[in-house]
């Protein structure tokens, strides 16, 4: 049995975990705390989908950018703002799949 003495508390601001090992403490950081947005706390796969999100639903510049690429002159379907999620695809989309 683990003493209280041995328990190990998470460090991020917020959180209540107290793990019982560094391996546990390690398991629960991942799954809890790696690419988490820091703006409305969802958690994503990769750090890719996390910067694509923060773009996307938090970046002002960002909006801007969509809604001239949907006002906007419609050139090709793919030079939108948007950015394919599945990695190494080049291709964008202004919103309106």
């Amino acid at each position: 049995m683990t003493a209280e003495s041995d328990m190990i508390t998470c460090g991020i601001e917020g959180c209540q975990a107290v793990l019982k090992s560094t391996q546990e403490y390690e398991l629960h950081y991942e799954a809890v705390h790696i690419n988490r947005c820091s703006k409305c706390a969802r958690l994503f796969p990769s750090c890719r989908l996390l910067s694509l999100h923060l773009d996307e639903a938090h970046s002002g510049l960002f909006a801007v950018l969509a809604a001239r690429a949907r006002e906007g002159p419609k050139k090709r379907k793919d030079d939108g703002p948007y950015v394919c999620l599945v990695e190494g695809c080049p291709r964008r989309f202004r919103g309106d799949l």
